[in-house]
Parts: C-alpha cells; structure tokens; sequence
C-alpha cells in the first residue's frame, strides 16, 4: 500500500485525460462508464390492479445479470438482490453465512431502515414501480414499529434510527407519487428537531457518538428538500455550525462524514460558508490519503480499496463508507470551485468504486452456492468473506449511483447534474 499526499494525488490525476480515469478502474478492465437502459432486465413482475399491501414479497425476478457494464448496473443489480430478501412483511432478511447457507436470526432496526432508502432511491434512479413496491412495504414495516411522542411528534427506537426512517420516508414521498406518509414525514421531522438546540446547534442526546449527528444532518437536509419548510434548513444550519465549532465531539472521523457530508453540501448551496466546504474536506482528505494506489499497494485484490486504519489496512466493504464521504465533498469541491480537489476526489472514487465493483457478487460468480441466483448483485464483507449482511449491498448500491452521478460518468432514466444538490 502507498499513503500518498493531496497535492500528490491531484499531480497525478491532473496529468490524465479523462478516458484514461475511467480505463483505470474498470471490472476485470473493461471500463465503468455505461448507459443504463431503463427497459433493461432484470426487472420484477409487479401484478397490477392490487393494492399495496396485497402485493406478495418477494416479488419475482423476470431475467439475470447480463454483466453489463457500469456503476448504476450494479447498484440496480444491488437492489434486485434486497428485492430477493425481502419478506412478507416487508422487512428484509438480515445476514446470511455463505458457508453454511443460513440466515442470521440476528436482525438491526438501522438496517432495515438503510435497505428501505436504497429501494426509494433507486425509485428516483429507474423510475420503476417494483422499487416503489419495495420501498413502500419497507415503510409500512417500519412505520408499524414508530411510536408518537406526548409532543405528538413520532420517533422510531431513536435519534438514529428516527434519522434513516425520515429519509427513507422523504425520498418515497419525492419521487413515488404517493403522499400515504406525507403527514408522518412531518412528524418525523418534528421529533428530529428535538434533537438539536435551535440556536447552539448542539445535540441534546447524551450519548452524541458521531453518527447520529451525522445521521439527524442528512434527514434534516432530506425532510427540507420533501417540505420546503425552513425550519428544518435552520435546524441543518446550527447543525453544521455546531459541527464546525466542536470538531472534538466528531473527530472528523470518515463514518461522521459518511453521513454529514452531503448534507453539508446541500447547506452550503443554500447559505453559502467556507467553513462548511472546509469541514468536508476535513474529512475526506485523510480517506484519500489512505488509498491503495491501483499497481502499489500490498495486494492486488486490495487495488483502489481504503485502509480502514493505520492498524487495518486491509480493505473491506467498509470502502464504501468512505467513499460515500469523499464523492458527496467532490460536489462540494465543485460548488467551492477548488480545482484541486476535484481532481484528487475524482481519482480516488474511480479507484474506489472499482474496488466495490469487484467486490459485489455477479453472475457466474456464484455457481457454487446452493441457490446461485440469491446472491447475484449482494456484497460481502471483503474478497473471500463468508457473510452477506443487507446494510454491506445497501451502502455499495448507493455510493455506486452517486458516483455515476456526480462524476457524470452515465446516464440514467435518473440522472442530474453533477452541481445539482437536491435528494
């Protein structure tokens, strides 16, 4: 492994064209870049003239993986696979041990919530009604298990778990066309307010471990963006405030700007402030320095991977967790206009995707597994790993699809510009 420098970074990938970026980074180098057809398969049969809840889960698959290229097919890919692991009742079953072909009984109310917004955001991505189906049957479980408050707000196990629903419920109620939770979403938002004082910014829950705050950030940006009601922009302000004054409650750790990051930028494009742009960069600047550089580092399998640590340099899913935070402060070097960061940002999330690239499970990859079709489009934790956990798939579904987005490397039925901040 090679820990380079920013300024060493962007040298190199200022010396590139951008063909040679994207060559770089590709599945068993073929290139990323793809069109993403929305009439492609696979697809699911969604039966018509049924009401939601009458529609049986899992819904059925019409079609494989054709290995098709690209980022966004293979977040698609990632979807399909949650779609096979949903249950009855909506949730989605948890882990599963490749070698010993069971499920965990062990089940997490946060992860259930991140599998939910996958589905809602590859709503907005394809446009096709099985991740409407998905998402909306996800809610219902969820929503079944929030409680209101004696403030009449509704909050679900938490400031955290509160934060995932209301941004599931926000995306669903953006781009569905159904306002069934548009009444809870502003209950959400009224017990998300709870947690930050309106003038400090300070979190009011004792235990402030980084990603909660992180958390109740990004569903302040998301119930805005669904609203329009500036107290939740307000409350995202004196957030973000507080995040840049107390830098010793967050560390600037890569998981707190997993999550902060784009809501910082979303703030930024509204109520512009250097500081904000500086704290992203904050925390995607050490995730970049601790790349393995394609072609230097220990292992091959590891090439484009992050180190999680300097103790752990091993790469793992957990890649796309930095990466998340690294793409989302790349639009903000763009808003920002800083050149060099751009540049750097680039590079490594091409680098990095193609290391979850790798990672995810494709057809012809699973032959030797009991049920071969099951796994196709899931994540395990790392290169041999022997378990698939859905919260591994859902975060790799979701920072492939930014990636393809903001570096417009590929259109989509969903596609925006990459300085286009809305959720």
């Amino acid at each position: 492994m090679r820990l380079f420098t920013l300024l060493a970074l962007s040298a190199l990938v200022l010396s590139c064209t951008g063909d040679d970026q994207i060559a770089q980074v590709g599945r068993d180098g073929v290139p990323h870049a793809a069109d993403f057809a929305a009439d492609a398969e696979p697809r699911a049969v969604v039966p018509s003239g049924l009401d939601m809840a009458e529609i049986a889960l899992p819904l059925a698959q019409r079609g494989g993986d054709s290995l098709q290229n690209g980022m966004v097919y293979a977040a698609v890919l990632g979807g399909y696979y949650l779609m096979r692991v949903q249950l009855e009742g909506g949730n989605f079953n948890y882990q599963y041990n490749l070698e010993a072909h069971a499920w965990s009984e062990d089940d997490s109310i946060h992860r259930q919530c991140g599998s939910t917004i996958t589905q809602a955001f590859l709503l907005r991505v394809t446009g096709r009604p099985e991740f409407k189906v998905s998402a909306r049957r996800g809610l219902d479980y969820l929503h079944a298990k929030a409680k209101l408050q004696d403030d009449g707000s509704l909050n679900l196990a938490g400031m955290g778990a509160t934060a995932l629903l209301t941004i599931a419920t926000s995306l669903y109620t953006l781009h569905s066309g159904d306002d069934t939770y548009a009444d809870a979403l502003r209950l959400l938002g009224q017990n998300l307010l709870t947690y930050v004082d309106a003038e400090t910014g300070e979190f009011a829950q004792a235990d402030r471990y980084f990603l909660g705050p992180g958390q109740v950030m990004m569903a302040l940006e998301h119930v805005h963006a669904a609203t329009g009601d500036d107290v939740y922009l307000d409350a995202l302000e004196a957030a973000g405030r507080w995040a840049v004054d107390n830098p010793d409650a967050h560390g600037w750790d890569p998981y707190f700007g997993l999550w902060a990051n784009e809501p910082l930028t979303y703030l930024y494009a509204r109520r512009p402030d250097e500081a904000f742009a500086q704290a992203a960069y904050a925390m995607a600047d050490p995730i970049v320095a601790a790349q393995h550089v394609p072609g230097e580092s220990d292992d091959a399998s590891w090439d484009g991977g992050y180190a999680l640590d300097a103790d752990t340099t091993k790469p793992s899913w957990a890649t796309s967790l930095r990466l998340e935070a690294v793409i989302d402060a790349y639009r903000m070097a763009l808003l920002d206009g800083d050149e060099v960061r751009q540049a750097s940002y680039r590079q490594s999330a091409l680098w990095a995707a193609g290391y979850l690239m790798r990672l995810q499970f494709r057809a012809g990859e699973t032959d030797g597994h009991v049920d071969p079709t099951l796994l196709v489009g899931a994540v395990p934790f790392s290169v041999g790993g022997k378990y698939v956990r859905v919260d591994v798939t859902h975060h790799v579904a979701n920072v492939l699809v930014k990636t393809a987005e903001y570096l417009a490397l590929e259109h989509f039925p969903g596609v925006r510009a990459p300085d286009d901040v809305t959720p």
